[in-house]
């Protein structure tokens, strides 16, 4: 019996992260249009609330882990890509850019 409740409840949380990952996805392609859109016509409104909270509750965080699991897998990278040549690449792909989608992109520009 304990053994199927935990099974419910993995399955319970794998449903909530599907229903998620679905609904961030169809938000970004929503907003994709939505920016363009606010970038052509002056005055046009921005994000809706709906993409400034997943932005905020989920993909932010996520953004945080990646900036912190890059920053470290650059440090470990760091020797091959000093004999390789290839350190500003190597900054840029894994901290620079999770850095900017996470700090400095503005909420909701999925």
């Amino acid at each position: 019996m304990r053994r199927m409740r935990e099974m419910t409840k993995r399955r319970a949380v794998r449903c909530f992260l599907a229903a998620t990952l679905a609904a961030g996805l169809s938000v970004s392609a929503g907003n994709s249009a939505l920016a363009e859109d606010a970038r052509a016509e002056p005055g046009a409104t921005g994000p809706d609330l709906t993409a400034k909270i997943v932005d905020a509750t989920l993909l932010r965080p996520l953004g945080l882990l990646s900036t912190v699991a890059g920053a470290g897998f650059f440090v470990v990278s760091l020797p091959i890509t000093i004999a390789a040549e290839q350190v500003g690449t190597a900054r840029e792909v894994l901290v620079e850019t999770p850095y900017e989608n996470t700090f400095e992109r503005p909420l909701g520009r999925i």
